[in-house]
């Protein structure tokens, strides 16, 4: 007879806070893993008014996949421009949208490893970085300072979401009642916008905290949370599946000892 394995999620339930239209991926992944999916989007996306540019370019950089679904008349406009990606969900969302890429990190999806790709050591001589408002700025600062003309435009914003009253409530009586294990965090802007919704709850409870970057980590660490951090090598989905898998099979094997 052959024996039954448990998935290796399993026993687990998860608050998922990615905004509403990112989350289904995940979502299907961690349920088909065995975990119990809350879903609370912590964010709102939405597009930023923003002047095109009447200059050429050599290079865009998309930062995110927002980037990507909100920077479409950018790609129309600059025909001529290389593309890069910072990393595999902006890639995957540049290729649904029928474009090649040129320049993609070759290991972790991130901008320091975008910057180590060998075809942004030398950088073009006009990038332009398509972002979201607030993103961060070692791209710019980076490319600028190996020689390029580096130009911003931010073609979306985030804002905090508004959660219906009564599902908010439930969650609040599941954080209470330590019924929620887990908490996905996969950027500094949820990391603040969940403490804008729950206060001073989350440091209240023992809950684990599954952060996608350091700077994330370090987020939770500012605001006193004491949940254990579980922290992905970064915010995209399989990163945040393989840590916690990784930490949840630990965890289930020290159990059983």
């Amino acid at each position: 007879m052959i024996p039954y394995v448990l998935p290796p999620l399993t026993g687990l339930h998860i608050l998922v806070t990615r905004p509403a239209h990112q989350t289904e991926p995940l979502n299907s992944r961690l349920t088909s893993l065995g975990a119990q999916i809350t879903t609370l989007p912590a964010l709102d996306i939405i597009a930023h008014d923003h002047v095109m540019p009447a200059q050429p370019y050599d290079l865009l950089i998309f930062i995110s996949s927002n980037a990507v679904r909100f920077g479409q008349p950018l790609l129309a406009a600059q025909p001529q421009a290389r593309i890069a990606a910072v990393g595999n969900r902006t890639a995957e969302a540049l290729l649904a949208s029928g474009q090649q890429i040129d320049i993609a990190p070759e290991a972790a999806s991130s901008s320091e490893a975008l910057l180590n790709h060998p075809l942004l050591i030398n950088p073009p001589k006009n990038i332009l970085i398509v972002r979201g408002v607030g993103g961060r700025t070692l791209l710019q600062e980076t490319l600028t300072a190996r020689g390029s003309k580096v130009d911003v435009i931010e073609v979306y914003r985030r804002i905090a979401h508004q959660p219906d009253p009564q599902h908010l409530q439930h969650i609040q009586a599941q954080l209470e009642d330590d019924l929620i294990d887990l908490i996905t965090l996969t950027s500094v802007e949820v990391v603040h916008a969940v403490q804008g919704i729950f206060g001073s709850l989350i440091a209240q409870r023992n809950i684990g905290l599954l952060a996608g970057s350091a700077r994330i980590a370090q987020a939770v660490h500012s605001l006193g949370w004491q949940g254990e951090i579980i922290l992905a090598d970064s915010p995209e989905d399989e990163q945040l599946i393989s840590a916690l898998t990784r930490w949840h099979t630990r965890a289930r094997s020290e159990l059983v000892r």
